[in-house]
């Protein structure tokens, strides 16, 4: 799906209503949405580039079985450890660490940008999930993080 994959990105992933960005190592957004702010008990992907990794993955697998005319409920799409056989590095999951949440201010932005500004321990998620959302007529990513 076309909207799926525009909001796949992670420089347009919030233009469209998501917050991927939030679960990536010193990105985050700006919002006032506590939902789309980084959290101490989040789960982030180490940088940009291990996002892109997984994203590709995951585009290349399709986008599951998503209705055409929307749904109240969010669909959420799971990749596995054996999906990533080719780009093993790209399964690593990342804790903050402590102390590490920060928040920057724009007095042109709805809110902060908080983000975790460095990596605590690494772990071997279960999953990596994607979340799904209908809105405004289309399909678009909401968020997408490894799972311990």
């Amino acid at each position: 799906m076309s909207s799926v994959i525009a909001s796949s990105a992670l420089d347009t992933n919030r233009d469209h209503g998501g917050h991927i960005a939030k679960h990536v190592i010193n990105e985050g957004i700006y919002s006032s949405d506590a939902d789309a702010q980084a959290k101490q008990t989040d789960t982030f992907f180490l940088d940009e580039d291990q996002y892109e990794s997984v994203e590709a993955i995951f585009l290349a697998g399709g986008v599951g079985n998503c209705e055409t005319t929307g749904s109240a409920a969010n669909v959420e799409i799971d990749l596995a450890q054996a999906d990533f056989a080719a780009t093993p590095a790209a399964f690593i999951g990342y804790t903050c660490k402590a102390g590490s949440i920060f928040t920057d201010n724009n007095p042109y932005a709805a809110g902060p940008r908080v983000y975790c500004a460095q990596e605590g321990t690494s772990f071997t998620p279960s999953r990596i999930r994607y979340v799904l959302k209908w809105t405004d007529g289309k399909w678009i990513i909401r968020t997408a993080f490894p799972m311990p």
